[in-house]
């Protein structure tokens, strides 16, 4: 089955695959990379911050004023020369694939990958690089100062610092991107021998199946431990009880709807 898919791709989809690959890559320039949302007693219904390809967006200001309180520095685009490079590497990666959509030159191909995979793992080492520093490097003057303590946001997934919980999580562009490169790989992946094609089918549904692990969902309440998000009395009556999942995962418990 594999055999006869990869010489329908190398008949017609190579070039469907590219084009839709030029097409993702395009349109990710117009919506955010990745995502924030962070909770604190001042901010009960969260703060949201994004990650574009060329600037951030969403609460700043007040995440700032919370930053400001532990000393961290105050998030401004003209701290990221990123922001300059970013959206010229998305407009190659396009009209590269695009170039292949029409002459689908197969080294090309890995060529693309390859530069893809690299942009990606460069593009997460560098959130992380700069996450580190804001999380470190606090001023000495911050009105809230913990000796040992850092305030480093997630990667990936929840944080608890303080009373403070953060959440990370790919957005809309992220998804796009990954949606761009799957089926370029799968194109230079069929013009590998048949036992090659087979181990990177295998990576793509071990890929496939990572994505699901981060996907925000309900909690069970657990009655007669759960405690109301509100007035904090245990939840004890499963006849009733309401939740709330909010952006970025928070989920809130209530004894009643």
């Amino acid at each position: 089955m594999l055999s006869n898919w990869c010489r329908s791709v190398s008949s017609r989809g190579t070039r469907i695959a590219a084009l839709i690959a030029a097409i993702l890559v395009g349109l990710s320039y117009f919506f955010p990379l990745w995502g924030y949302s962070i909770y604190a007693p001042q901010y009960p219904e969260g703060l949201y911050m994004t990650i574009w390809s060329d600037h951030v967006g969403g609460d700043v200001r007040n995440v700032n004023i919370l930053n400001h309180y532990v000393g961290m520095k105050a998030i401004n685009d003209s701290q990221f020369p990123e922001f300059k490079i970013a959206p010229v590497a998305l407009l190659t990666f396009s009209v590269l694939a695009l170039f292949l959509a029409v002459v689908p030159w197969l080294p090309l191909f890995w060529i693309w990958i390859s530069g893809f995979v690299v942009g990606g793992v460069v593009g997460m080492w560098d959130l992380a690089r700069w996450g580190y520093d804001f999380g470190t490097q606090l001023s000495d003057y911050a009105p809230i100062k913990i000796p040992g303590m850092h305030f480093v946001p997630p990667l990936l997934g929840k944080k608890i610092m303080l009373n403070i919980t953060s959440y990370s999580y790919p957005h809309v562009a992220s998804y796009m991107l990954a949606g761009a490169f799957l089926p370029m790989l799968w194109v230079a992946a069929c013009a590998l021998p048949k036992r090659h094609a087979k181990v990177v089918a295998v990576v793509l549904v071990i890929f496939g199946l990572q994505g699901c692990l981060f996907r925000s969902s309900p909690e069970p309440i657990v009655y007669g431990s759960d405690t109301c998000s509100n007035c904090q009395m245990t939840i004890s009556d499963n006849r009733f009880g309401g939740e709330t999942l909010l952006k970025g995962g928070k989920v809130s418990k209530f004894d009643s709807l």
